[in-house]
C-alpha cells in the first residue's frame, strides 16, 4: 500500500512538472503577458564566431554571415578560432584579408568561454550576437534578433532553434521533445518574464551587460543569461529569429550531449543559486528558474524513483499482483499499437528517449559532484 501510494505520488509529480508547468506559463502568458516592444533598431552589431577545427563550415558560415538582412556598415563579423590545427585558421586568414572578417587568433585551446571573452575586447558594436559555426542563420534572423532591444527593458534575446533531425528515430524525437517541451516553453517564459535558457546557436546581448563570460564556464549561454538578468533586464524569446543546427544521430551522442548540459546546468545554478526564490527577479527568480532546475535536474531523478518502486511492486507479486497484470498488459498493448500506429510508435520512442535523458542526467551529475569535466568543447554528439 506504502508502494502504491508513493508510485502514484511521483507520477503526480512528474505530471505536474512536464504539463502543469507550461499549461501554467501559458497561462501566466496569456494572462500577464509583457509584450516587447519591437521597433526599426539598426545600431551597431558585433557578431562573433567561436571555431576549433571548423574548415569544413568555414565557407558557407562566412557567406551566410556578410548576406544578413541587415545593413551591412551597422555590423561586423569576428571569428575567434581557438587553436585550430585543421586548417581554419587559415582559411579565416583569407577572408580577413579579403576584409569580409576579422580574424581573432588563440595559439592554444581554452574552450568556448576564453574564446567569447578574445572576442568581446575587439568588439566595436553596442549589441554582441554570438552564433555557432556550424548553425544555419536564416537571413533575416539577425534583424528579427536585434529588434527586440528596441525595448529599453530587453538585455539579451535568444533566436528560435531548429533541430535539423535525419534518418534517427532518435534525433527525430529530440527534435520534437524540444520544440514542444522546451522551445515553446520558452517563448511563454519570455512573455511572462525572462527566458528559462539560451541557445548558443543564436543569441544575443547589450555589451554594456556583459563585460565577460567565466573563464570556466561550461554552459557560457546559461551564464550569459543570469548575469543579464540580475542586471534588472529581461532574456527574452525572439521566436521570429530562426537557426538551425544538425542533430545528434546516435543515441551515444545525444547522452554525450546532454551530459555535458546537465554539467554545465548545474554549475550555473551552483554559482547562481541566489537567484533561486529571488523576488528582486520576479516571476523569474520565484518560478521560472527553480522549475527550470526541478524540470532539468530533478524530473529525471524522480522518473528513475518511479521505475524503481514499479520494479519493487513487481517483486511482491502477491501484495501487489495488480500492479503487475495491469502493467504488462499495458506494455503489450503498446506493444502492439505501435506496430500498427505511428502515433503509438512515436510514443515507446518517447519512452526511450526519456530513458536516454535519465541516463546523461546521471551521468552529468557524477561528472559535476566528481569534477570529470571539461571547459574544452566537443563537435555536437562526439
Amino acid at each position: 500500500m506504502i508502494l502504491t501510494a508513493a508510485t502514484t505520488f511521483l507520477f503526480a509529480i512528474l505530471a505536474m512538472l512536464f504539463f502543469g508547468y507550461p499549461a501554467l506559463v501559458y497561462v501566466l502568458s496569456k494572462l500577464k503577458g509583457r509584450r516587447i516592444f519591437r521597433g526599426n533598431f539598426v545600431g551597431r552589431i558585433s557578431i562573433v564566431v567561436p571555431c576549433y577545427d571548423a574548415r569544413d563550415h568555414i565557407d558557407v558560415k562566412v557567406r551566410d554571415l556578410i548576406s544578413l538582412n541587415y545593413p551591412r556598415e551597422k555590423f561586423e563579423v569576428i571569428f575567434v578560432d581557438s587553436g585550430s590545427t585543421d586548417g581554419t585558421a587559415e582559411a579565416l586568414q583569407e577572408y580577413q584579408r579579403a576584409g569580409l572578417i576579422r580574424l581573432v587568433r588563440q595559439e592554444a585551446r581554452m574552450g568556448k568561454a576564453s574564446a567569447i571573452n578574445a572576442g568581446l575586447k575587439v568588439v566595436g558594436g553596442e549589441i554582441v550576437v554570438l552564433t555557432d559555426v556550424d548553425a544555419k542563420v536564416d537571413l533575416k534572423a539577425l534583424r528579427n534578433l536585434v529588434e527586440c532591444f528596441a525595448d529599453p527593458e530587453v538585455g539579451a534575446a535568444v533566436g528560435s532553434v531548429a533541430l535539423q533531425s535525419g534518418r534517427s528515430l532518435i534525433s527525430r524525437m529530440n527534435s520534437f521533445f524540444y520544440q514542444f517541451f522546451r522551445e515553446r516553453v520558452r517563448r511563454w517564459e519570455s512573455s511572462v518574464d525572462s527566458a528559462s535558457f539560451f541557445s548558443g546557436e543564436l543569441m544575443a546581448f547589450r555589451r554594456d551587460l556583459v563585460d565577460k563570460v567565466d573563464a570556466d564556464a561550461v554552459s557560457d549561454d546559461f551564464h550569459i543569461l543570469l548575469k543579464v538578468r540580475k542586471k534588472g533586464y529581461r532574456c527574452v524569446s525572439a521566436e521570429n529569429a530562426f537557426v538551425s543546427e544538425k542533430d545528434v544521430e546516435s543515441v551515444s551522442g545525444q547522452i554525450s550531449h546532454k551530459r555535458r548540459t546537465i554539467v554545465g546546468s548545474l554549475q550555473v545554478f551552483s554559482r547562481d543559486r541566489d537567484a533561486f526564490f529571488n523576488r528582486k527577479l520576479g516571476l523569474f527568480g520565484l518560478l521560472i528558474f527553480p522549475a527550470y532546475f526541478i524540470r532539468m535536474i530533478i524530473a529525471p531523478m524522480i522518473l528513475l524513483l518511479l521505475e524503481a518502486l514499479v520494479i519493487l511492486q513487481f517483486l511482491f507479486w502477491n501484495t501487489f499482483s495488480w500492479v503487475l497484470v495491469w502493467t504488462g498488459l499495458l506494455l503489450i498493448a503498446l506493444l502492439a499499437l505501435s506496430l500498427i500506429s505511428s502515433r503509438f510508435r512515436a510514443f515507446m520512442l518517447g519512452v526511450l528517449y526519456a530513458f536516454i535523458v535519465q541516463v546523461a542526467a546521471l551521468f552529468g551529475v557524477w561528472d559535476y559532484l566528481t569534477g570529470n569535466y571539461s571547459v574544452l568543447w566537443r563537435k555536437k554528439g562526439r
